[in-house]
């Protein structure tokens, strides 16, 4: 429909691109309709999660509707994951929570895009900012001119639309964004589309059904991803099929998305690996005569206009453009590689920008590799090298713009043996397919501990057997240690990190939960009087030995009193992993009493005068005291 220019403002040098809709669409009444209702709408939206339009109008030369719009270093998000396979959680939550601020924005508005896809987002590349995605292409965004939900029939990409938009009369709305909001983040975490489905027919026999749909996380097993059983939850309340049973704004979709992930939103951006730089060629341009001869070769970026930025709202700007009408559309679609080089944002519908003027080189096949490691487990930390240069991080790779013959694939993972160097043969116009399976870098765990009884260790989730555990062969890395002692200790769980080569060796402490005391008698003990006390509780001793078990937290004392010896007070604490100890009681003799008599063992007066409440001197009060 459209063509995207890289053009330079007269006055201050700017770059912004330029988008020409094509004289052959331009004299189609609906297309000029999408065109100017795209101008419209994104001038509504202020975010800076949306690509700008500054100016719009028609070209006085070709008759041609025009777009002024901001210029964007970087790539569309579809052409990223054909690059790097798929997105990590993190970026996944990052990407998608800037999608939603301008999501948000739009749906403020009363407006609904209606065909979100990775190939209508841009990602971004800025010194300053990092990472930001931008919403493009609101060519056939629905603008409700009420509050209320308006019906219409759907338009959209298949693979992304909604229930609603398959039948008239169905109503539009913010939940429309929301469905495909979901799929999109299944896309960008598994490299794939949610549905199997090979036929437009089969794919809407799919999504129309009743029947209960598969877990994403089943089918993105199939591709070798794990998704969280969270993500499951999450994914289900985007796609019902009864719009008010989803997320109720593109926010609380992607909030949500982040905690099922486990991923916080924040922190640093990853690099994203490069892809060596593609020259530029000279473009036939056909050009206005006011300007330069007609048949002068030009290169796309020396192209300019002459228009004046930042006008108020409401003041028409006259744009100039150099072309008078762009060249014809090529048959085929440029390799994905030299249109992220030209880092155009294009908001054409079915046009990637100014790729559209390049012809697809048939000289290029493609590879396709699947990394795994043990027992089909992901590897982390995986770099794919092709002739030195680093094309993916992520498995499963897509690599399509590989010269016919050999190519030198070197593959890594954190913790892995590398593979050994190789080369595969590209054939052109073919798919070379191959599977890697990474060897783990070993080291070994012993796990001890001082305990009473049975303590069970699992490892990663994996029962291994009691305490203690002699040298246990694991692939370097972090693992998760946990202990579950029974009804003796608290369970417990740590991270522990298996360096390769070496011997890792825990001894955690592990807390008593439930103590089992043995209380025994000791020097002077015979005749005393014993109690457990617990606050307020007191439980009498009857007689000794005695085996009882407490609870560790409780607070428990042991109190033992006799006369002429001192009390004894000894609080019943367990140490860490002593859940069995004996307590012994020994008591010591007193210091001789003033105010008891050495002969009898019987009080004197003066020791029941301040019991009885009697004055100093009153002898018979004191006496009376005494006979009592």
């Amino acid at each position: 429909m459209g063509a995207v220019y890289e053009v330079r403002h007269t006055a201050n040098d700017k770059r912004w691109a330029l988008k020409l809709m094509h004289p052959e669409f331009a004299r189609n009444a609906e297309a000029r309709e999408r065109f100017a209702r795209e101008a419209k709408i994104d001038a509504l939206i202020e975010s800076a999660f949306v690509v700008s339009v500054i100016d719009a109008g028609i070209d006085e030369g070709s008759s041609s509707p025009y777009l002024v719009m901001e210029f964007l270093v970087g790539e569309e998000l579809g052409e990223h994951l054909e690059r790097v396979g798929r997105c990590s959680p993190e970026a996944t939550a990052r990407y998608l929570t800037q999608v939603s601020r301008g999501l948000d924005k739009a749906h403020a508005k009363k407006i609904v895009h209606r065909d979100l896809k990775p190939e209508n987002l841009f990602l971004c590349q800025s010194d300053e900012e990092g990472e930001r995605v931008k919403i493009l292409d609101f060519g056939i965004a629905k603008l409700m001119q009420t509050a209320a939900p308006q019906t219409t029939q759907g338009g959209g990409t298949p693979l992304y639309m909604a229930p609603e938009q398959t039948r008239r009369g169905r109503e539009i709305g913010p939940w429309t964004d929301i469905w495909a909001f979901g799929l999109l983040a299944y896309t960008l975490l598994v490299g794939r589309s949610y549905w199997e489905a090979e036929t437009v027919g089969e794919l809407f026999g799919e999504l129309l059904s009743p029947e209960p749909r598969d877990l994403p996380s089943r089918r993105a097993a199939q591709s070798g991803v794990s998704l969280p059983q969270a993500f499951d939850d999450w994914f289900f309340l985007c796609v019902q099929n009864d719009p008010a049973q989803r997320f109720a704004s593109a926010g609380a979709a992607a909030a949500a998305l982040a905690n099922a992930l486990r991923s916080p939103v924040s922190g640093a951006s990853p690099v994203i690996p490069t892809v060596p730089a593609v020259s530029r060629p000279k473009l036939p341009v056909v050009v206005s005569a006011h300007t330069l001869d007609r048949t002068q070769q030009v290169d796309e970026t020396d192209l300019i206009f002459d228009t004046v930025v930042g006008q108020p709202p409401g003041v028409h700007t006259t744009v100039k453009p150099v072309i008078a009408q762009p060249p014809p559309l090529p048959s085929k679609r440029p390799p994905a590689g030299m249109r992220r080089t030209l880092v155009l944002a294009a908001a054409a519908l079915g046009v990637s920008g100014i790729g559209s003027t390049y012809y697809f080189s048939t000289n290029t096949g493609e590879l396709e590799l699947m990394v795994t490691g043990p027992n089909q487990r992901a590897v982390s930390g995986l770099e794919i090298w092709i002739d030195g240069a680093k094309r993916c991080t992520a498995s499963p790779c897509r690599v399509r713009d590989l010269a016919d013959g050999g190519h030198l694939l070197r593959v890594t993972g954190f913790n892995h043996e590398p593979a050994p160097d190789e080369y595969v043969r590209i054939a052109r116009g073919q798919v070379f397919r191959k599977q890697l399976v990474l060897s783990e870098k070993m080291g070994a765990l012993r796990v001890q501990a001082t305990t009473w009884g049975t303590v069970w260790l699992s490892l990663d989730g994996k029962r291994i057997g009691p305490l203690p555990q002699e040298l246990i062969e694991l692939g370097a890395g972090e693992h998760s240690v946990s202990l579950d002692g029974g009804e003796r200790y608290f369970r417990t769980e740590q991270r522990v990190t298996v360096e390769a080569g070496q011997a890792t060796v825990v001894e955690p402490k592990l807390k008593v939960k439930k103590g089992l005391a043995t209380i025994k008698a000791g020097s002077n003990a015979e005749g005393a009087y014993m109690v457990l006390v617990k606050g307020t509780e007191r439980r009498p001793i009857p007689q000794l030995p005695l085996r009882v078990d407490l609870q560790a937290d409780a607070g428990y004392r042991l109190v033992a009193t006799k006369a002429g010896f001192r009390d004894l007070e000894t609080p019943l604490v367990f140490e860490d992993g002593q859940a069995e100890r004996t307590f012994v009681i020994a008591l010591e003799r007193a210091a001789p009493n003033p105010n008891v008599d050495a002969a009898s063992g019987e009080g004197k007066p003066t020791l029941r005068r301040s019991a009885c409440g009697c004055s100093p001197g009153d002898l018979q009060c004191a006496m009376r005291c005494a006979a009592d």
